[in-house]
């Protein structure tokens, strides 16, 4: 196969991808919002907003969660004054989340807390 092959089926593979995206994330929207309190979904979702990586985002140490999670599997957070690499983890309420003193010189770090 010559370049213009693979060329193509890199671009089909991108579309489809981005097609399936945009098909997805909006469902999961509807479906937070339709989520009866105590159902199986309703603490689904809760667990996701629990792990380390998305408080990461939501406190605004990072931009984006993929960013979020780059952070903490490189070691960049702590909670509770100990290092954790483990995006998954989950977070209970009275957590002390920080970014490592050393790590705030580096430069995504610095620029991910400037914005």
């Amino acid at each position: 196969m010559d370049w213009y092959g693979w060329v193509k089926a890199l671009h089909v593979i991108s579309v489809l991808a981005w097609m399936a995206g945009m098909m997805y994330l909006p469902r999961l929207f509807v479906y937070h919002a339709d989520a009866a309190i105590g159902s199986d979904k309703s603490e689904t979702f809760k667990l996701m907003e629990r792990r380390l990586d998305n408080c990461v985002h939501r406190l605004g140490f990072a931009v984006c969660r993929t960013t979020a999670r780059q952070m903490v599997a490189h070691g960049h957070v702590m909670i509770n004054g100990r290092k954790n690499d483990i995006p998954s983890t989950l977070v209970k309420p009275g957590d002390v989340i920080k970014v490592k003193a050393a790590a705030r010189s580096l430069a995504l770090a610095r620029t991910q807390v400037q914005q």
